[in-house]
């Protein structure tokens, strides 16, 4: 886990930046209770958005490392069976997917003659 996130102080790291990780993570969960939003989410449409970036050509470790998210996680969302994916995910998580953009596949030559 990297120094800087949230979890690293969650674990006993006492690094400024981590506990100031922690304290913004706090905070903004804090702020989405007060808005009424809830931490957890239908995990459906990430899954469907990791289902496109796969039939766009990225692999689960391209999605993992791009999105920032475990690749143990991208593989359950990915499971062929609902029944067998997580239900709900962290509202985090769910963001940090939809952000990850499709690749953009090209159709023609790749160089213009």
């Amino acid at each position: 886990m990297p120094h800087g996130s949230p979890s690293c102080a969650d674990y006993g790291c006492r690094l400024a930046e981590c506990l100031s990780a922690a304290r913004r993570a706090r905070s903004r969960r804090r702020a989405d209770r007060a808005a009424g939003l809830r931490a957890r989410v239908d995990s459906e449409p990430a899954a469907d958005h990791v289902a496109r970036l796969r039939e766009a050509g990225m692999s689960a470790g391209d999605i993992a490392a791009r999105s920032g998210v475990s690749d143990t996680l991208i593989r359950r969302l990915l499971r062929p069976d609902p029944q067998r994916r997580p239900r709900r995910i962290l509202r985090s998580t769910q963001d940090a997917l939809l952000g990850t953009a499709v690749p953009v596949t090209r159709t023609g030559p790749a160089h213009p003659a």
